[in-house]
């Protein structure tokens, strides 16, 4: 049985939504109603999913993006926000996807984050622009490194702390928020960006305590 892993509550028909992995007011389409239950969904949505969305702004305007889940009679442009209300929403992205890649039994116990220009996406493509997730599990390691580059331009690190130790293991996940899909990548490709961003956070890591 499916739990939301932000309150623990068991998810049922009444109670289940569907929960953007990035959220669709920037783009995003991968949607699962096994991570999230309605309750947390909607608070975190008219909370920090919209802080995010108002600093990123500019990226949303110069790509001509409108966000979608933004009353049309609001300003979104000038919703206040803290840097604290767009960390926990970076956040999210990384338990969303976490959740719904790994399907872990087990609960994020602690994040650390920074904001870093890596300019991933622009390394190896021109299509402008991608969303980009990564998550790279270590062995026997309860920490876990992530990293979201949105519309090829913002980036952030995330080191989390699970429960969980096992193997080796890693998930990247790439997402068009014009066409709103998921972006298919070759195994050459998608081998060559883990590699960069592996070496990337390695150069990184004294950057956390």
């Amino acid at each position: 049985m499916a739990t939301c892993y932000s309150c623990h509550a068991l998810l049922n028909r009444k109670n289940q939504s569907w929960e953007h992995i990035i959220p669709s007011a920037l783009g995003g389409s991968t949607k699962s109603r096994r991570i999230l239950c309605k309750t947390c969904n909607e608070k975190a949505g008219s909370t920090i999913d919209q802080a995010l969305v108002a600093y990123c702004r500019n990226q949303l305007e110069k790509f001509g993006i409108q966000p979608d889940r933004i009353n049309s009679s609001q300003d979104w442009k000038r919703q206040p926000f803290t840097i604290e209300m767009v960390m926990m929403a970076v956040h999210k992205i990384i338990a969303n996807f976490y959740y719904w890649e790994w399907k872990p039994a087990t609960s994020i116990l602690h994040y650390d984050s920074i904001q870093k220009h890596f300019r991933v996406v622009p390394h190896f493509y021109n299509e402008l622009p991608l969303h980009l997730i990564y998550l790279e599990a270590q062995e026997q390691s309860r920490w876990m490194n992530g990293y979201i580059e949105l519309f090829g331009e913002i980036g952030f690190i995330v080191k989390f702390e699970t429960a969980l130790s096992g193997k080796n293991t890693t998930a990247l996940f790439l997402q068009d928020p014009i066409q709103k899909n998921e972006y298919q990548t070759t195994e050459e490709d998608r081998n060559q960006i883990i590699e960069f961003l592996n070496q990337q956070l390695q150069a990184n890591e004294s950057d956390f305590r």
